[in-house]
């Protein structure tokens, strides 16, 4: 897949010119919801990312937010998506080296909000998706640089490695092209696979967000008879075991 067919399949898939301007913002990592037949930005979005969206949508003529409502006035994004999705976007955002044990896992509902301004963009609504799933993050890169040749993500603390793997195992390889490595942290590029992969990472991702409840469900129940001094008592491989085999029966026992 080329360049100019990733996006012409998402135009396709969109089925409409509007409908591909709020799939291109989604790309892009920002997160919508509807209400009472309006498009607004969805309360997992980081607080910043309001004022960045208003910015896109002001800076390339797209539309604007009113009363917290997205609206969207001009559907030429040519000039969005060359300048915002071209190569060697190259973003830089903070990252954490905090030890996050499993009582902190255990205790989570989701992930670190994370700005969509930090967020490269053809990874952005992946990390978005998995942390909205619990899956703590702390850097990404989505390897559209030149002599780049993967893209990964980066986490930190306990269960966060784990439980996205299961998650990729459980709900992702039987439907989606994407060939993890690295203990489902990376995957490889080329110039012949990169769009592919960036089209299968951004499907996953809209897969997963919609999942997320159900999801997070699974990893309640999974860890729910661990009481915080059983998590902080015994050996990390141990509990790491327990939480992983009890969540595999929990996802068999649901649909995917």
């Amino acid at each position: 897949m080329t360049r100019e067919g990733f996006f012409e399949r998402l135009r396709i898939d969109a089925g409409s010119d509007e409908a591909f301007v709020i799939e291109l913002l989604k790309l892009r990592g920002f997160l919508f919801e509807e209400r009472t037949n309006k498009l607004i930005l969805s309360d997992n979005c980081h607080p910043l990312d309001y004022a960045y969206l208003s910015s896109l949508l002001e800076k390339y003529s797209l539309g604007s937010i009113t009363d917290g409502e997205i609206i969207i006035q001009n559907t030429d994004c040519s000039d969005f998506i060359q300048n915002e999705f071209g190569e060697n976007v190259k973003i830089f955002g903070e990252s954490s080296s905090l030890n996050r044990n499993w009582s902190w896992f255990k205790n989570r509902m989701h992930g670190k909000k994370a700005e969509v301004s930090c967020l490269e963009p053809f990874i952005a609504r992946y990390i978005k998706a998995i942390s909205a799933c619990c899956v703590l993050t702390v850097g990404s890169c989505d390897g559209n640089h030149p002599k780049t040749h993967e893209m990964y993500i980066m986490t930190e603390g306990e269960g966060s490695i784990p439980w996205h793997r299961l998650i990729c195992k459980k709900c992702l390889v039987d439907k989606f092209d994407i060939e993890w490595q690295k203990d489902y942290t990376s995957i490889r590029l080329s110039e012949k696979t990169k769009y592919a992969t960036y089209y299968e990472v951004n499907k996953a991702a809209e897969y997963l967000y919609k999942k997320r409840w159900a999801i997070i469900d699974v990893k309640v129940k999974a860890l729910l008879e661990m009481s915080d001094a059983y998590l902080k008592h015994h050996p990390s491989e141990e509990i790491e075991k327990k939480f992983i085999d009890r969540a595999s029966e929990l996802f068999d026992s649901r649909r995917f």
